[in-house]
């Protein structure tokens, strides 16, 4: 995109801003207004507070600034003003003349739009118990078990007319229960229904672009594409979908589903010549009432300015020069580079589709914040000693080529140990192990005491792979678990050390580079910090996956102190078999209540012990970064001993 609509997209949002600020109320929420003319010459205000939800939830999207942030502040203490003791929201504000005259029950739409805004303004604002309750309220909602939902809060007893199943209602309980990591196979059914018979429609609201718009902000289904062929067939010639709010929900839409920003910029245009003063006007979003066959419709100029806001602020993250997550600075950046060139070099030999699975795996394993630990650690390593001068640039790139082959290699065999690997890989994964051989090989040719100890940490790959294939299996036959006669023992945890230990020997060779001696009371404490490392921090990731990896019948340490737990609980030490469907709640009060202390316990304690090696590391000098991979761990293991009191909560909440 270039300077001049970059600066444009800029000016619109703080003259915007401005805008704001006049006319939000004093209580922080904004006006409404309701009309039976489509052009909203004639209007009445009201006292809804839908819009303030809405209105929230697009300005979250915006870079912050300081007006801004009073404005989203004054908005969301309106809107805790506004909840029920249960979490509920009403779409009349509490105590308005509407809501006596006109009095609605609280619903599900209101309630998620609500909890949606609040989220993405400050996580604190909504605690575990809070969310609790929301969830309480969808089941008291659901046709069945799992949706999809009713929209209003009645009674049981209710007319049909309060029992109706809506597909934007649903698509914002979508969007709400997504954010807590949720997703239900009944909202995605119903949503794919009306995406193949192209039905968009709701009578809450105006026409199908704010269904779209909401169902874009969750679903990420298969048939996203269809959704997004649908929108660019129903565009006007001059690339505006008829007025600015309803491009703008097109536009939000058709980014937030994966289609090119570069592909909508005339429809961008089309949204920023429309401003005035700040300011989009008025057009219908919601049908407030049929009255006499004449329906009225509510909107305002600050809800279509709100949206229209939310549309042109996505455009603004392409022009970021550096990606946030690439925080290392040029020679960092010109290593990296060249460890990919020598990948991407060996791979030029093989065909397109070898070539191509190559590149899908690497992507795959690169992305996230711990790419650099990938290519880079040789280099971080040799950076944090005291003489860190004396080994060659060209050994660094190898080494992090090695380092991204083995990680390749052992990512596509974990795929097929866990039952879920695509064969079409496993060539590349044999190449890449092929190489990572090679490059130790190559560079350890003269030196027999270094290759034993690579043979023999190749050998600890493999025969911790084995073990686990062999003894942490169960077999799975709908959702009964067969139990194994004998569950595996861990014993100190050296295993899940041994699994990944093929992380330390990039370090380990720069350090065998200096003292050329590996045993040396320096690499054993090298090694010592990694075995530590990798056991802490596969303890998180257990306690974090182990619903998941008991649902696959995969025994992870975690796994087994539930199923030990339970068996114990139930009196039956060799239990057979388990139904997963049915005692789940139990075992995962056992987790809540039980495990998860001793779990992360654990991994603090293998982080400390980690720590103990790295302090006695004596020809590092620059530890910040390794003591950084520390942190996170321990960071994780503490953050999940905080989440078990507020899980507490949410238990007893339920109960």
């Amino acid at each position: 995109m270039n300077r001049i609509i970059h600066n444009k997209i800029a000016k619109a949002i703080k003259s915007s801003i401005g805008y704001f600020a006049k006319k939000q109320r004093e209580d922080g929420s904004f006006p409404s207004f309701v009309s039976d003319s489509k052009s909203f010459d004639r209007t009445k205000e009201n006292q809804a507070i839908f819009p303030t939800c809405l209105i929230l939830s697009s300005l979250n999207s915006l870079p912050e600034s300081k007006g801004l942030e009073r404005i989203k502040s004054r908005a969301a203490k309106f809107l805790i003003s506004q909840k029920s003791d249960f979490w509920s929201w009403n779409y009349w504000k509490r105590n308005s003349s509407e809501s006596k005259d006109t009095p609605y029950p609280d619903d599900l739409d209101d309630t998620c739009c609500a909890m949606i805004a609040l989220a993405k303004h400050n996580q604190k604002i909504i605690s575990v118990k809070a969310i609790a309750k929301v969830i309480n309220l969808l089941t008291f909602c659901e046709r069945k078990e799992g949706g999809p939902y009713h929209t209003w809060l009645t009674p049981q007893n209710a007319g049909k007319d309060w029992k109706d199943i809506d597909l934007a209602v649903n698509s914002n309980i979508a969007f709400f229960l997504s954010l807590q990591g949720v997703n239900l196979e009944s909202l995605t059914a119903l949503t794919e229904k009306a995406i193949d018979s192209e039905k968009y429609s709701s009578p809450y609201y105006y026409s199908p672009y704010p269904v779209i718009y909401f169902i874009s902000r969750w679903y990420r289904g298969k048939k996203k594409d269809k959704i997004i062929s649908y929108l660019l067939k129903n565009g006007f010639k001059d690339h505006s979908w008829g007025n600015p709010l309803e491009t703008a929900l097109a536009v939000s839409a058709l980014i937030n589903l994966g289609h090119k920003k570069e592909k909508l910029e005339e429809s961008l245009r089309s949204i920023l010549k429309n401003q005035i003063n700040g300011e989009w006007k008025a057009y219908p979003f919601v049908v407030e009432k049929i009255e006499k066959k004449q329906k009225h419709y509510s909107g305002s100029a600050e809800l279509t300015t709100a949206f229209c806001l939310e549309a042109v602020g996505k455009f603004l993250t392409e022009d970021e020069p550096i990606k946030k997550e690439m925080k290392i600075d040029r020679e960092q950046e010109r290593i990296h580079k060249r460890i990919i060139k020598l990948t991407d070099q060996r791979f030029s030999k093989f065909n397109s589709e070898l070539t191509e699975n190559f590149l899908a795996v690497r992507k795959r394993i690169l992305k996230g914040g711990n790419a650099n630990q990938v290519t880079l650690l040789p280099y971080y390593f040799q950076k944090s000693l005291r003489n860190n001068k004396a080994v060659d640039e060209n050994a660094f790139v190898k080494l992090g080529a090695a380092s991204l082959y083995g990680w390749i290699a052992y990512t596509i065999y974990d795929d097929f140990f866990d039952g879920e690997g695509y064969p079409r890989f496993l060539s590349l994964a044999n190449i890449c192990l092929r190489e990572l051989t090679s490059i130790y090989s190559d560079n350890f040719a003269k030196d027999e005491k270094f290759l034993q100890f690579f043979r023999n940490t190749m050998d600890r790959i493999d025969s911790a792979n084995a073990w686990e294939v062999s003894n942490c299996r169960a077999q799975l036959a709908g959702s009964d678990l067969a139990i194994p006669d004998q569950l595996p023992e861990f014993g100190k945890l050296e295993r899940l050390a041994d699994r990944s230990i093929g992380h330390a020997l990039g370090p380990v060779a720069v350090l065998y580079f200096h003292t050329r001696n590996i045993e040396s009371s320096e690499i054993k404490n090298l090694l010592g910090f990694f075995e530590n490392y990798i056991i802490a921090r596969q303890l998180n990731d257990d306690a974090h996956d182990w619903e998941g990896d008991l649902k696959k019948g995969q025994l992870s340490p975690t796994v087994v102190a539930v199923l030990k737990k339970y068996s114990k609980r139930a009196g039956n030490k060799s239990l057979k078999k388990l139904d997963l469907k049915k005692e789940l709640k139990e075992l995962q009060k056992i987790f809540w209540y039980e495990v998860i202390q001793e779990v992360c316990n654990k991994a603090l304690f293998h982080a400390e012990k980690a720590r103990k090696h790295l302090r006695d590391i004596a020809s590092m000098e620059n530890k910040v970064a390794f003591a950084g991979m520390l942190a996170s761990v321990e960071k994780s293991a503490q953050e999940a001993l905080a989440e078990q009191k507020e899980m507490l909560e949410v238990l007893e909440e339920y109960r």
